[in-house]
């Protein structure tokens, strides 16, 4: 049974995962709607009560040129009391409304009240930005040098050594980020993506997408293309929390046992942990940003345990919903919020010792993979509860993996459903997996 408040998720990229948070809330007991394209999987989610279309994508940074006036008339229709982005152009999209003052008073207000002050906004938008933050605030990051061109790249890159990171700003998904031994891979790097200055069809894209970018309502607000970075070694981890104007409600830490594509890629397997320094860096940033909403943080831990901080990610990500089996229920910390409820209590047992398949982004990754087999002790996180969007990946995985299907619908029919599964959904689970 729902509240009658009610959340409004915008999505711009049909994100993997990103319709786990909707889950979560929902279930939470509050009222959810989807502002996206029709064929998106959030808008295919059985746990939203409302789909409000966006037009099918002809070109993502053309799309986004028309998301203002469609936010306008549905927060008019539907006035929800809370906004969400699922993707990093969302969030970026609704942060540069405020900046660019290009949102008119009712939706500026959600805005605000949903992600926190104009103050932290720079920071969610830039890379570069963030780690100037973090840096100033005592958080461990790499060497970073913002770049505009060929010539600015040499220079940082000469100041930092090689190897190095070289990394396109508002990307996201492991895109635009490059790993560079000499000047030879760099000077590649520039030219593939259009930064070098010679005429090309990339350099037209880049300009075209960085005129949109200014109509987005980012002018005045100066943007770095790209930065070099000095390269750190370690192993992924995310720190992922819920937050009220610079206040943590909640969080929950993994470290990513695989990713797909390697390196940079987005976590298929995760193993909860618990590791005081992202907690208290993630602390550290989110006061200083002010932030309200979900946030994600990116480190790289060491040999010797230590943090360092590369990336935030100013949304939810596809493992938020996670932290209510681990006593760090951060979707219902946010939920109650919301629905001005006590805020449930925190859980500070040790995290236990189990690796977490993420659905349907292990399968994706390898439709065999052995982690996935019974008995192998790692959770496969499937949302039995949502059949319509498990039927969703379903044909986005026969479209990866055409030849694999056999496999893919075995390695579902030996997953426990959920227990307390109705009829109706253990029926349609049968048909889902045996088809």
């Amino acid at each position: 049974m729902t509240s009658h408040r009610r959340v409004l998720y915008l999505a711009l990229t049909n994100d993997v995962g990103a319709n786990r948070v909707v889950g979560a809330m929902a279930n939470a007991g509050l009222d959810c709607a989807v502002l996206s394209p029709p064929d998106f999987y959030s808008a295919r989610s059985g746990m939203i009560s409302r789909h409000f279309p966006l037009p099918r994508q002809r070109g993502l940074w053309l799309a986004m040129l028309a998301v203002t006036g469609a936010l306008e008339r549905t927060i008019a229709d539907w006035a929800p009391d809370w906004i969400v982005p699922l993707d990093d152009m969302a969030s970026w999209q609704l942060r540069s409304l405020v900046v660019g003052r290009r949102a008119s008073a009712a939706l500026h207000r959600l805005i605000v009240r949903s992600l926190g002050s104009e103050h932290g906004y720079c920071a969610a938008l830039s890379r570069t930005k963030l780690l100037d933050l973090a840096a100033a605030s005592g958080v461990r990051v790499p060497q970073n040098i913002a770049v505009r061109d060929t010539s600015e790249a040499i220079q940082a890159a000469t100041a930092i050594g090689y190897p190095l990171m070289f990394k396109l700003e508002h990307t996201c998904g492991g895109a635009g980020v490059f790993a560079i031994r000499n000047p030879a891979e760099l000077k590649s790097a520039m030219t593939s993506v259009g930064l070098d200055g010679a005429p090309s069809l990339q350099r037209l894209r880049t300009a075209a997408k960085q005129l949109v970018w200014s109509r987005a309502n980012l002018v005045g607000l100066e943007q770095p293309a790209a930065a070099i970075q000095s390269r750190v070694e370690g192993r992924l981890a995310i720190h992922t929390v819920a937050a009220v104007e610079g206040r943590i409600l909640d969080g929950v830490t993994f470290s990513a046992v695989a990713v797909h594509p390697e390196p940079a890629g987005a976590s298929t397997v995760l193993r909860p942990i618990d590791h005081p320094e992202m907690a208290a860096a993630a602390v550290t940033l989110v006061s200083a940003t002010e932030i309200s909403g979900f946030a994600s943080f990116d480190f790289l831990i060491a040999p010797d345990n230590s943090a360092t901080l590369i990336e935030m990610n100013a949304r939810p990500v596809g493992s938020v919903h996670l932290g209510s089996r681990l006593g760090h229920d951060v979707c219902g910390a946010m939920a109650a919020h919301i629905k001005g409820h006590r805020l449930p209590p925190q859980n500070h047992d040790p995290m236990p010792d189990m690796e977490i398949a993420l659905f349907p982004k292990e399968l994706e990754r390898d439709p065999c993979s052995p982690r996935l087999a019974a008995g192998s002790g790692c959770h496969h996180d499937i949302p039995w509860e949502d059949m319509p969007v498990i039927a969703a990946y379903l044909e986005g995985l026969a479209k990866l993996h055409p030849t694999r299907m056999a496999e893919i619908r075995a390695q579902l029919r030996q997953q426990p459903p959920t227990p307390t599964a109705k009829a109706d959904t253990k029926s349609t689970r049968s048909k889902l997996v045996d088809a």
